[in-house]
C-alpha cells in the first residue's frame, strides 16, 4: 500500500487532537470516585452531579482532594476507602474551615488563580469562626455559604456567592427564626433589607440604579471576617461608599456629638438593614429618623426648618426652569446651551443631599444662589426665544395674508386678461 508522503505527517497531529480531546475527560472517567458515585442514588450521586458543574471539576479538583482514599481502588472499596491511607469521608463540620484552607492558604497554589489567601485568618477572626472554636457546631463554615460539592466562581451568576445572591445565601441561616432564637437575634432582616432603598436596588426596583454595586451584607459586615460594626465605626463603614456624605458629616455638629456620647449614627436616621434615602420631610416631624424624633429646642427645629425650605425651594426652581425649557424644546432651536445649564442645577442639587449631613444652612444656601443663577438664565433665552417666536409667528401671519392678496390680485388680472382676449377674438371672428 502506497502512502503519501503529507498522510505520514497527519498522523502526530490526528493523536495529538485525539489526547486533547478525550484525556481530561478519561482522568474524570477512570476516577473510581466519580464512577462509583455515579452510579448510586439520592445524597451519594448529587455529590458528583453537582461536582461535575462545579469550578473544582473545572481546575481538576477531585474527590480525594477534599475527602482523602485512593479512587485507582475502584474494584476494592476497603481499599479505596482505608482511613490509615488517610481516607477521610464526610469531614466533620468543625474541620472544613481548616480542610478548604489546605489549597486556600496556600499561596504558590491560589497564585495561579490571582485568589487572597488569607480567608481561614479571617475566619477566625470573625464571629462564625470564634464560636466554632469554641464548639458551636450551628454557625457557618465555608460550605454554608460557598456549597458542598456545587462550588462556583464568585463571578458567576449561579453562585451562592455572587454579589447579588449574598442576601439570599447569609438569610439561609439568619433568616431562621429558631437558629437565631439561641443567640437573642431578630431574624427579620433580611425581609427589612429587601424593604429598604438598598435591597429594592438590588431586586431592580430603583430605575437608574445598578444592582451589581449596591450594599449587601458582607459589604458592612465582611464575608470571611463576619463581625457586626463597633457603634464608632458605622461612620466609616457606611463611608465605603458614601464617601462624600461622610465627609460632609465630619464637618457638622453630629459628628462631635458621636465621638463623645456615640450618637446619633448614620442607621439612628436612615436605619440600618431597612434603609431610607434622605428626602426633605426628613427634617420635618417627630417620626423615626426625623430631626423632630431627637430635637425639639426651637432653635434646632428653627435650623432643620430653614434647611427643608432651602431644599424645597431650590427643586421647584429647577422644576420651573425644565417646564420652561420643556416648552421649546421641539420649537427647532439648537437647546444645548439651556441644557448644560439645567445638567450643571441639576448636578448643583445633587451636592445638596450630602451637604445636608453638615446641618449648614450657609453652605446650602450658596448651592442654592449657583442653582438660581442658572435657573434665571434658562428663564431668560427661553423667554428671549418666545418673544422672537412670536414675532415671527405675527410677521408670518402678515406674510401669509400679503402673499394671498398677491395671490387674489393676479388671478383678477389673469381673469381680466382672459377676458379680454376672448373678447377680441370674438371681433375678429365677426
Amino acid at each position: 500500500m502506497n502512502y503519501n508522503k503529507k498522510d505520514v505527517y497527519l498522523i502526530p497531529l490526528f493523536v495529538l487532537t485525539f489526547l486533547l480531546i478525550f484525556l481530561p475527560l478519561s482522568k474524570a472517567e477512570d476516577n473510581g470516585c466519580v464512577s462509583c458515585h455515579r452510579g448510586l442514588d439520592g445524597e451519594a450521586q448529587k455529590a458528583v452531579i453537582e461536582w461535575e458543574t462545579s469550578v473544582h471539576k473545572q481546575e481538576e479538583i477531585y474527590c480525594q482532594d477534599c475527602h482523602g482514599g485512593n479512587p485507582m481502588e475502584a474494584e476494592d472499596m476497603d481499599a479505596a476507602m482505608y482511613e490509615a491511607k488517610g481516607f477521610i469521608g464526610v469531614p466533620d463540620r468543625k474541620d472544613i474551615p481548616k480542610l478548604c484552607a489546605k489549597c486556600h492558604s496556600d499561596p504558590v497554589r491560589m497564585k495561579k488563580y490571582n485568589l487572597r489567601t488569607d480567608q481561614y485568618a479571617l475566619y477566625k477572626t470573625s464571629i462564625h469562626g470564634k464560636r466554632l472554636a469554641k464548639g458551636d457546631g450551628n454557625v457557618a463554615v465555608c460550605t454554608s455559604c460557598h456549597g458542598k460539592h456545587n462550588i462556583k466562581k464568585i463571578s458567576d451568576p449561579s453562585s451562592s456567592v455572587y454579589h447579588t445572591n449574598v442576601p439570599e445565601t447569609c438569610a439561609k441561616c439568619h433568616a431562621d427564626e429558631k437558629l437565631m432564637s439561641q443567640y437573642g437575634i431578630k431574624a427579620d432582616q433580611y425581609k427589612l433589607y429587601l424593604e429598604g432603598y438598598h435591597g429594592r436596588i438590588l431586586k431592580g426596583k430603583i430605575e437608574g440604579k445598578n444592582p451589581s454595586l449596591v450594599p449587601t451584607c458582607a459589604s458592612c459586615h465582611g464575608n470571611h471576617g463576619a463581625t457586626p460594626p463597633g457603634i464608632k465605626d458605622i461612620a466609616d463603614v457606611c463611608g465605603n461608599c458614601h464617601g462624600v456624605i461622610v465627609d460632609k458629616f465630619k464637618q457638622g455638629p453630629h459628628y462631635e456629638s458621636l465621638k463623645k456620647t456615640g450618637s446619633p449614627k448614620c442607621y439612628d436616621c436612615h436605619g440600618n438593614h431597612r434603609n431610607k434615602a434622605l428626602t426633605p420631610e426628613m427634617f420635618q416631624g417627630v417620626e423615626a429618623g426625623h430631626c423632630g424624633a431627637c430635637h425639639q429646642s426651637p432653635e434646632v427645629t428653627e435650623l432643620a426648618k430653614d434647611i427643608y425650605t432651602l431644599i424645597l425651594d431650590t427643586r421647584a426652581k429647577i422644576d420651573e426652569a425644565e417646564s420652561e425649557y420643556k416648552s421649546i424644546e421641539f420649537s427647532g432651536r439648537n437647546n444645548q446651551d439651556i441644557e448644560d445649564l439645567l445638567n450643571e442645577a441639576e448636578t448643583y442639587y445633587k451636592e445638596i443631599g450630602p451637604l445636608t449631613h453638615s446641618l449648614s444652612p450657609q453652605r446650602i444656601a450658596e448651592l442654592n444662589t449657583k442653582i438660581v443663577e442658572n435657573v434665571n438664565k434658562v428663564e431668560m433665552i427661553t423667554g428671549e426665544f418666545k418673544k422672537n417666536l412670536a414675532i415671527r409667528k405675527t410677521n408670518l401671519i402678515y406674510y401669509l395674508i400679503i402673499i394671498t392678496i398677491i395671490i387674489i390680485l393676479l388671478y383678477v388680472k389673469l381673469r381680466m386678461v382672459t377676458i379680454e382676449y376672448e373678447q377680441k377674438q370674438r371681433m375678429g371672428e365677426q
